[in-house]
């Protein structure tokens, strides 16, 4: 069998993804996370120093191409920052490095962070086990582009077949977007206790009090809200149908890639336009755009709050997802594309820090778990009331059909499980290694 057909096999590409794995770069700093102002030079110091000595003991050096960033921040401090002046503060900390740093390389872990084309961002706020501290990881995105591929196949099933690959597929294997269909059937299902509950509240309140039918109703309303938010994520057929639409590569010897590419490009435009995507038109590009910006982002807010009321006001912390073309000429780094929309998110649909502030917590008869969430509540004091819990920042390769201005588009759901795309993906692949023979 010749080279490439091998790794054409689904022997040949999980060799080839652990060689991807090992490219990975996972940098862990205990520092409190701070913002850009709040934080002293002589800590950005410390900060960009403890990055080197941990890059130089993996033998790295900056990436030159283009990569996917993860940071996750754990914050014990009062009044935090946002998460927005949070990936600000560190996209630069990680970039050029500070004129008193001592650090003679043009850069930490890369040159620019314009580098950086799919951003994520997680914040845990107010946590009992894990010491304040930063954590990164990072990769070429060609390696994240050959993941997708490798999913491509994974869910076509469109392996070289080979006498001597000692892999074979088990039945069983489905990926998350087969999954859609049972959260439907949750919501149908909590949607009519809901209304059983309602229907029924006189003997509710009769049987068993005031407070516990609020309870049960709340419980259930809450319930059907995160079934809705999770059903807005997208799904791994979604995230391979955006990013394949650019990186397909057409082959002249072959008549159906031409077909293969225009269908890519009509699906990637059908799933960035979900019914729960909000289109925010396009980045400010001229002098005096900035304020109309403002207000067709407010407006497109505003319009999906009053469209979809059944999901406010929010009880359950949400992730951002932007998924943003770049103009033709130009372009917006993605850390000062958050900061743009990030506030106005908060100010517009005023997602929770934690969903534990949405209990009545006095009312738990339980009274072990009563003193737990009072505890966690004292230690939510002094944090903001709204806040995005998870961040992630898709900076979508243009296509000859792409508008010259580019398109930003946003979509949010929940942030329970801080299960990213990045994360989904590995999963996805790790499963399908496990039933494989």
């Amino acid at each position: 069998m010749k080279r490439l057909q091998y790794f054409n096999t689904r022997e040949g590409q999980i060799h080839l993804r652990f060689r991807r794995s090992l490219d990975t770069v996972y940098i862990h700093v205990l520092q409190q996370p701070l913002s850009k102002n709040a934080m002293h030079h002589t800590d950005k110091v410390i900060f960009q120093q403890e990055v080197l000595r941990q890059l130089t003991s993996q033998k790295r050096r900056p990436f030159r191409s283009d990569i996917i960033l993860e940071l996750t921040f754990f914050i014990t401090g009062k009044n935090p920052p946002s998460i927005h002046t949070l990936a600000k503060n560190y996209l630069d900390l990680l970039g050029k490095p500070l004129s008193k740093s001592g650090i003679n390389r043009s850069g930490l872990l890369y040159a620019d962070d314009r580098q950086v084309k799919l951003l994520i961002v997680n914040c845990h706020f107010g946590t009992i086990t894990a010491e304040p501290s930063v954590w990164i990881k990072a990769s070429r995105l060609s390696h994240f582009v050959s993941d997708l591929r490798l999913l491509d196949k994974i869910r076509t099933d469109s392996f070289e077949e080979s006498e001597t690959d000692r892999y074979g597929m088990r039945s069983g294997f489905q990926f998350d977007s087969d999954k859609v269909n049972d959260l439907y059937d949750s919501i149908e299902q909590y949607s009519e206790e809901l209304s059983d509950v309602v229907n029924d509240r006189g003997s509710w309140v009769k049987s068993f009090g005031q407070a516990a039918f609020d309870s049960i109703r709340r419980h259930l309303a809450q319930s059907i809200q995160m079934k809705y938010l999770q059903s807005m994520r997208l799904t791994l057929d979604q995230l391979i149908s955006i990013y394949m639409a650019a990186f397909t590569r057409a082959e002249p010897s072959n008549l159906l890639d031409p077909l293969l590419s225009a269908l890519r490009e009509q699906s990637r435009d059908f799933y960035i336009s979900t019914p729960f995507s909000l289109n925010l038109t396009h980045i400010p590009g001229k002098s005096g755009e900035n304020q109309v910006f403002r207000k067709a982002v407010k407006g497109a807010l505003a319009d999906f709050k009053t469209r979809h009321s059944t999901l406010f006001p929010l009880t359950t912390p949400v992730r951002a997802i932007i998924i943003h073309i770049p103009p033709r000429d130009g372009g917006i780094d993605l850390d000062n594309l958050a900061r743009k929309l990030i506030p106005l998110v908060l100010e517009i649909l005023a997602p929770p820090t934690t969903s534990i502030s949405q209990l009545d917590v006095e009312d738990i008869a339980d009274g072990a778990r009563k003193v737990f969430l009072q505890g966690l509540l004292r230690r939510m004091e002094g944090f903001p009331k709204h806040s995005v819990a998870s961040l992630e920042i898709l900076e979508v390769p243009r296509l000859a059909k792409d508008p010259p201005e580019g398109s930003v588009r946003f979509i949010f759901c929940d942030a329970l499980d801080f299960e990213n795309c990045w994360g989904r993906i590995d999963a996805a692949i790790d499963k399908w290694k496990e039933h494989l023979d």
